[in-house]
């Protein structure tokens, strides 16, 4: 809970199945009154089948959830969704095409009270002057507000949104996104928000529930999940990971970009192998490199506007990066960067010492695609110089030794001048493909 002593919703040991696929499992989870909580995960981590458990449109098969102190489903009797106290926001607003806005917000509010609470609503929710337009008339944003002044206008207890920003394009979500959770927050309603959207998330909701394979894999503040996350997948799963390989000491690791701090300084000294969680806005890019900083190759620039994703790659013993530049000028593909780590670092001990495997996409694919070409290669050219070697040590037919041949022709320099060009040239040779 986030500062509130009640809980608005109380989730406990709840599961639910289909058939013999298990969906949720062992989920306890309370919900603070007045709070916005955001339920994150991706498609099949069941989300929506919480977000449905909690509106009562589907029952829970053990565990029990309780709306304002009140049991509203134990496995054994379940309230219906229309005596829940619940406001319910779906996807695509589902507006009743053949009723104006008015008729719409006021569906469900008591005829006494509906022409009242209908221009308060609207009012709330910026749509004043409005009420007769047909919902054909209006654009997507003024659509969700609607179905937002719907759902206020029982006065419920807990307003339940499932995914209602997804169906807009990116500039009209962020502008209606804003005004929805400030209505919420102005109304002091407690709201759960479900969305597999790491921005949203983060940005809207006082709290992050991370949902994966049916489990709650991490829950608390948006700054605690995301710079403190319990795990390199729960790192992942809540924003883009660059995950390298350490050693702790005390309040300090050493790492490829030298010696870093330790966000966790405070706590238990650990000593030995681990994980480093650096975050791409912890990346500090230069060209020129600088004095001190580690070299890296820039492999694809991704121009956003207000700031550019960097993949870079030639960090010694690490996998692909992915830096964010907010500068004006981001570098070019192929160029050389300095690169240095800014901030305090998370670490996760790593007993093994192995290098991570953690799957960062696209980017570590190509990584380890690289490096297997690379092994081939360096494999080929030794085989190659093996060759050569027991070439020139191979008798001729006369007799004498391969190395003597000067009168036929033949190199007659000695074994290891020949290996040693030989060496030479395949040097030279990887040298060029590291190029850009």
């Amino acid at each position: 809970m986030t500062g509130r002593e009640t809980a608005a919703i109380a989730i406990r040991d709840v599961a639910k199945s289909y058939g013999a696929t298990g969906v949720l499992r062992h989920i306890d989870l309370d919900v603070g009154a007045g709070d916005v909580t955001a339920i994150l995960g991706a498609s099949g981590s069941g989300k929506t089948t919480l977000l449905r458990l909690i509106a009562g449109f589907d029952t829970v098969d053990r565990g029990r959830i309780t709306i304002g102190g009140r049991v509203v489903d134990d496995a054994g009797r379940a309230i219906g969704p229309q005596h829940r106290g619940i406001g319910y926001v779906p996807q695509d607003a589902a507006l009743f095409p053949h009723l104006n806005v008015a008729a719409n917000v006021g569906f469900g509010v008591p005829r006494a009270q509906r022409r009242a609470r209908v221009g308060e609503l609207l009012e709330l929710v910026g749509l004043a002057g409005l009420g007769r337009r047909m919902p054909h008339q209006l654009s997507g944003g003024q659509q969700q507000r609607v179905a937002l002044a719907r759902a206020l206008a029982i006065r419920p207890q807990v307003v339940l949104l499932d995914e209602p920003f997804s169906s807009l394009d990116a500039a009209l979500r962020e502008v209606v996104r804003g005004e929805v959770i400030s209505i919420l927050q102005r109304t002091d309603t407690t709201t759960v928000l479900v969305t597999h959207d790491q921005d949203e998330a983060l940005s809207l909701a006082d709290r992050v529930v991370l949902l994966r394979d049916g489990g709650i894999d991490a829950d608390g503040s948006p700054q605690d999940v995301y710079q403190h996350p319990a795990s390199p997948q729960i790192a992942a799963a809540i924003g883009t990971a660059n995950v390298l390989p350490g050693r702790r000491a005390g309040q300090r690791v050493h790492t490829a970009f030298g010696v870093l701090v330790c966000a966790d300084a405070g706590g238990d000294p650990q000593v030995g192998p681990c994980r480093v969680l650096v975050r791409p806005e912890q990346l500090r890019l230069s060209v020129p490199p600088g004095s001190g900083d580690t070299v890296a190759l820039v492999h694809a620039v991704r121009y956003h506007g207000h700031d550019t994703i960097v993949e870079l790659e030639g960090v010694s013993g690490m996998p692909e990066l992915i830096a964010r530049s907010a500068g004006p000028t981001p570098p070019w593909a192929g160029a050389q960067v300095g690169v240095a780590v800014i901030g305090e670092v998370h670490t996760w001990p790593d007993p093994g010492g192995a290098r991570p495997s953690l799957d960062l996409g696209a980017a570590g694919e190509r990584q380890a695609s690289r490096e297997r070409d690379h092994e081939s290669e360096r494999r080929d050219e030794q085989e190659a110089v093996a060759d050569v070697v027991a070439e020139e040590h191979q008798p001729d037919r006369s007799g004498h030794d391969g190395l003597h041949r000067e009168r036929d022709g033949g190199d007659a320099r000695r074994p290891a001048t020949v290996e040693r060009e030989a060496v030479g040239d395949q040097r030279d040779r990887a040298t060029d493909q590291q190029r850009p």
